[in-house]
This record gives C-alpha cells, sequence and structure tokens, in this order.
C-alpha cells in the first residue's frame, strides 16, 4: 500500500497514505499543506522475507534535538585491515544499505581505498592501532562489531558491554578463541567442521546480496564464452597448482578474465608471469563494486579456484547473477552453494568441469538452479536485517509493545510485524499475547514471528480476553513505556520514533496517543481528529478521546491504577483512561497520523453490545465521581 510524506501546516512531517492524500490534496494545500519531495518520500525495500508494505529510508523529523541524537544509539564496526573489495566491506556496505538508517554508524578501518559507498556511516579509513583504541574510547559506542578479533586492531569492550564478532576466514575457528571480551553472539558466514572447542555456539548467517542489482541475463548460445575469476590476486585465491594447470589446460571455446587485483603483492607478478602469456586469458584488474552487476552480465560463468574460503561473495554474486558455478570444494563453499554449484577437489576437475558447460542448456540448467538457491538464502535484505535484530535485542528496550492475538488471519498479522520492524528507532522489543488461538496458520505466524530476538510470546491455552491478555503482556515487559498495538493493525514507520521524541519533550505526559486512519486493507476513510491536549472536560463530554492501539502508557501509572479491568469484555479502553484521569494521569495526542487502523467484520469494536458496556462504564465513573465530590 503506498504512502507519501507531507508537511502539515505546523510544519510537521508525515507519512500518509496516497489515496487519502490523493482525494484531499486540493483543500490541505489551501490550509499550507506541502507535499515532501525530499529522500524521505522514497520508498525502499523493506528488509525480511515478506515485503508487503513501503517504508521511509530514514527519520521524518525536521528538527535534530537531543532526544533524536539518543534514539539512534552508536554502532561501530571495526575492521582491522585496510579497505578494499573485500568480502567484510561488502557485508558492511549492504548493512549500512538496508539497515544502517536505524543506527548512527561508524566504520573504522587502518588505512586502503574506500572503495565501497557505506551508506550513512561516518569512516575512519586511516586509523591507526592506538588511534582506533582512543577513537573507541572516545565515541563511546553502544554496540562494537568486530570483524576480526584475532587482532590486536581495535580491541574494545563497549560499557552495554555489547559486543559481537563476525568472522570471515575458517582458519580462524580452527585457533583458539581470543581472549578479550565477551561476545553475545559470534557471527560466521558457514560452519566450519573444525572448530576449536574454545569457541562458543556460532550463529550461522549465510551470505547475502542485493538480488534486485545481480539478476540474471540472456544465456549466451555462441561462442566465444568468458569465465570469470573474481577477486584480489593472491596466493589463496590463486594457487600455483592451478596456474600451472592452466598451461596445460585445452580451453575450447572459453576464456578466463581475471576481475580484480586487489593491493599489490609479490604474487601479482608472479601470476601474470606465470600466465599471462596464455592466448586464452585476460586480466581486467580491480573494478568498482557498483559495476560488478554488469560485469556478471558480460560472463558466461564463475570460476573459483581458492583453497580457502569462508564463503565467497564472488560465489554468492554470481549465483545471484543467474551464472553457473565451477568451485574448490573448500571451506565454506559447499554450505554457501548447497547443490547449486559444480564442486571439484583438484585443479584438473575444475578445469573439466568448466568444459562440461560447453553446451547452453548446461549453462542455462545451473545458472537457473543458482539463481533460485540465492533467492532462498543469500538474500542480501535478510542477512542485513538478521545482524540489525540481533543487535537491536542486545541493548535494554525504552518501549515495550503489546500486542493481544485470537486468531487473528496470518496476513494481518505478517503487515503487523512487518511495520513494528521497519520502526525507525531501535530500542523497543514486541510481546505477543496469544488468547487461545486455535487458527493454524495465525499460529505458525506467531511462531515466526517469535523466532526473532527482538520478540517474546505469551500463550493461554484457553481464550482469557483481552484485558488479561493485556496485563500479562505489559507484566513482562522490560520497559519504562508501554505501546498498545493490535495484530490487525499496520503502524506508520516513524510511529515510535515520533511520540519517543514528544514524550522526551513533555515528560510530564504520563499517556500519549496519536491520530489514526481507518483501512479495509484497500481504501481508507477519514482520519481521527482527536484533541491535542485532554482536559477535564474532554474526559466529562466524550468517551473516544484517545485511539487504543495508538498510545503509549508509561507503566508506572498503569501499575498505579490496577491495570485493565479483566471483567470487561470491551470497552477496557475507556475504564482506564477514566481511572487513569482520576489519578491524576497527563493525557495529550499527536496531531499525526501514527497507525492505520484495519476494520474488518470479527473486530471486537463492532460487536453489537459495546454502547451497553460503555454506558455502564460511564455510569459507573459518574457515580464515582458523585460520591468523591460529596465526600469533598
Amino acid at each position: 500500500m503506498d504512502t507519501v510524506w507531507v508537511v502539515n501546516a505546523r510544519g510537521r512531517r508525515t507519512q500518509v497514505p496516497a489515496g487519502w492524500w490523493r482525494e484531499r490534496r486540493p483543500a490541505l494545500l489551501r490550509k499550507g499543506w506541502q507535499e515532501s519531495r525530499d529522500a524521505a518520500n522514497r520508498l525502499f525495500r523493506p528488509a525480511g522475507r515478506n515485503r508487503i508494505l513501503p517504508a521511509p529510508p530514514a527519520p521524518v523529523l525536521t528538527a535534530v534535538t537531543d532526544a533524536l541524537r539518543e534514539i539512534k544509539p552508536l554502532l561501530a564496526h571495526v575492521m582491522p585491515w585496510p579497505l578494499s573489495v573485500g568480502g567484510a566491506q561488502r557485508m558492511i556496505h549492504e548493512w549500512c544499505g538496508h539497515c544502517g538508517h536505524h543506527w548512527r554508524t561508524v566504520v573504522i578501518a587502518p588505512g586502503g581505498e574506500r572503495v565501497f559507498a557505506f551508506p550513512g556511516a561516518e569512516v575512519f579509513a586511516d586509523a591507526s592501532a592506538g588511534q582506533a583504541a582512543d577513537l573507541l574510547r572516545r565515541l563511546a559506542p553502544e554496540v562494537v562489531v568486530h570483524h576480526g578479533p584475532q587482532f590486536e586492531y581495535g580491541r574494545y569492550v563497549p560499557v552495554s558491554g555489547v559486543l559481537f564478532w563476525v568472522i570471515h576466514g575458517e582458519y580462524v575457528l580452527r585457533s583458539l578463541r581470543p581472549a578479550w571480551g565477551e561476545p553475545v553472539a559470534v557471527f560466521a558466514n558457514s560452519p566450519s567442521r573444525a572448530t576449536h572447542d574454545s569457541w562458543p555456539a556460532l550463529r550461522i548467517l549465510p551470505l547475502g546480496v542485493d538480488l534486485q542489482r545481480f539478476r540474471p541475463g540472456v544465456v549466451r548460445q555462441e561462442p566465444p564464452l568468458v569465465a570469470g575469476v573474481i577477486g584480489r590476486l593472491s596466493m589463496e585465491k590463486l594457487p600455483l597448482g592451478f596456474l600451472t594447470a592452466l598451461k596445460g589446460w585445452a580451453p575450447g571455446a572459453w576464456r578466463l578474465r581475471f576481475i580484480g587485483k586487489g593491493r599489490w603483492n609479490p604474487w601479482v607478478e608472479r601470476v601474470r608471469r606465470e600466465i599471462g602469456s596464455l592466448p586464452f586469458v585476460e586480466f581486467q584488474g580491480d573494478v568498482s563494486p557498483a559495476d560488478m552487476p554488469g560485469e556478471y552480465r558480460r560472463l558466461d560463468a564463475v570460476l573459483v579456484p581458492s583453497e580457502e574460503e569462508t564463503g565467497s561473495y564472488a560465489l554468492v554474486e554470481a549465483m545471484a547473477s543467474g551464472l553457473p558455478v565451477v568451485a574448490r570444494a573448500v571451506g565454506g563453499i559447499p554450505f554457501t552453494s548447497d547443490g547449486a554449484a559444480i564442486l571439484g577437489r583438484t585443479d584438473w576437475q575444475l578445469l573439466d568441469a568448466l568444459r562440461s558447460l560447453d553446451s547452453a542448456a548446461a549453462r542455462e540448467f545451473w545458472g537457473r538452479r543458482a539463481r533460485e538457491m540465492a533467492v532462498r538464502r543469500h538474500d542480501g535484505a535478510w542477512h542485513a536485517e538478521a545482524q540489525h535484530a540481533a543487535f537491536a535485542a542486545a541493548l535494554p528496550p525504552w518501549i515495550s509493545i503489546v500486542c493481544p492475538v485470537r486468531d487473528t488471519p496470518a496476513d494481518y498479522l505478517r503487515q503487523m510485524w512487518e511495520s513494528v520492524r521497519r520502526q525507525t528507532m531501535v530500542r523497543w522489543e514486541l510481546i505477543l499475547v496469544d488468547d487461545g488461538s486455535r487458527n493454524e496458520a495465525t499460529l505458525s505466524v506467531l511462531a515466526e514471528i517469535a523466532g526473532d530476538p527482538r520478540a517474546r510470546l505469551i500463550r493461554f491455552p484457553m481464550p482469557r480476553g483481552i484485558s488479561a491478555a493485556l496485563n500479562a503482556g505489559i507484566e513482562i515487559g522490560r520497559a519504562a513505556w508501554i505501546a498498545r498495538m493490535d495484530g490487525d493493525d499496520v503502524m506508520t514507520a516513524d510511529r515510535l520514533e515520533r511520540q519517543w521524541v514528544y514524550l522526551a519533550d513533555h515528560p510530564e505526559v504520563d499517556v500519549l496517543g496519536g491520530q489514526l486512519v481507518h483501512w479495509d486493507g484497500r481504501s481508507f476513510g477519514d482520519a481521527t481528529a482527536h484533541p491535542p491536549v485532554i482536559d477535564d472536560e474532554t474526559v466529562r463530554r466524550g468517551n473516544w478521546f484517545l485511539n487504543h492501539p495508538t498510545v503509549l502508557i508509561r507503566k508506572e501509572k498503569w501499575r498505579e491504577v490496577g491495570g485493565y479491568d479483566t471483567s470487561l469484555p470491551v470497552a477496557e479502553d475507556l475504564d482506564l483512561w477514566l481511572r487513569l484521569w482520576r489519578a491524576g494521569a497527563t493525557m495529550r495526542n499527536l496531531r499525526e497520523v501514527v497507525l492505520w487502523y484495519r476494520t474488518h467484520p470479527g473486530q471486537a469494536t463492532r460487536r453489537g453490545n459495546v454502547g451497553d458496556w460503555v454506558k455502564r462504564i460511564r455510569d459507573r465513573w459518574n457515580g464515582e465521581c458523585a460520591r468523591a465530590e460529596n465526600r469533598a
């Protein structure tokens, strides 16, 4: 469902449904509204596999306040070798592109060429070991991601204790675990059969690439055929035995194109001396990462002769590009390719396997198989989101989002979860309370969501009602603030951020709501217009002055009034607001829409007896007020 970003008459930027804006645009423009045309109005592909809703790529608040700076935790990627076209650099680049907008990100490295953009990150590319240590102490990042813990460079444990290690070489795991730091998790691209006993359990994340940039081209039917050998010219990438075998090989219709050189080393000259004069060999040199998708489209296959590989980004990029791959069965190559590449152990097995791709039918078969595997296992957005979720889950949450569920349709739940995941604010946890669901699809999606480290699931074997579900979820929440959410609604991407910034500027507020727009999954109705300030007259004269699924509630205040009344089957929110008001709570509403409120036949607010319960609650409230006045 498309959305647009607009600036209202008060100068605040907000997200609204595109259909709603088109219908009301002329009238709103006359009132001083404007359509936002900056980067915040561009949509990006949400991370994860269920790409259902559009999301903004960056926070949309106009003023950079202290509260906004605090919302974005500082995360440092420490890379203890020079920047170049390598696997770690690709991984950080992908992460920054997909998830970096949630963080204030720095990249620290000891020199080299910055060939990747690292979108949104501040790069310190010439930091010596001493400078890196001083820089980390001065910046005091809340999360440190160290991409080479075996090196002395950049060893720093943040005060928060949130330290992650990322392993980029299988040889590291065969050695004794480094003695510094206690990482929350150790990520690796593939499992190792020879991991030293001193290492903790590894979190295996297969390499990921941008599946939109790396896409299949047309299978060439006629020679000449070109096989690419991608990567720096080094001894482990191009062993001497392979160079020797090339000199005795009959290539047929094949040419070999060596793409990439890397930093100069003696092996570069050795490679050129050994095979530079072969008529079927050509050297292209280094290629910008931005140009690599085009380079793959000029190839007919990719050859990976390395003797030491953890996973090989060249392998994954080639698979995503729909190219057949011939690779040496070492390290993480078998795990990464998972049957979608032709593997060999000796140099001659590799060269013979390449000749088996002479026919267009064979290349088409292996290319299609490679692309299918890349889509299934090597989505860069999924990889980045998995790391982002782990980093965020390690931080103490500021907001506990409590969402009761009873047989909510699976598609609704997925859309709700995606809207939570794409929040521009990082410090949240989601608490799902299953109130006795029986629908198998609902239960399956709940289990899927609960697999995320930022989500927790409580299950009632039998239905106990929404009030009991909410009380149970709020009670186990770790944060001082509770955000209400229903399983069939959708948050705007900046909901939590907007509300948190407001609360930081108005510390007296105990309950903060926002506006919602009615939505049936296809089209939008009118948005609510609840008053920004809730006073005594508002409470006495109206029943609906806060939108329940939009509120943030101070947990301490919720506990003070005894939580939700479990005897009420509906209108439990009105009862809570009235009791909070009597307890002296300060209540406010944002003027902006922060939630898409789904309307459908099965929702509780459409039950016929809601009015009766509202009257009972009001009568009780009026009686309590009258008694209080008489006592006074």
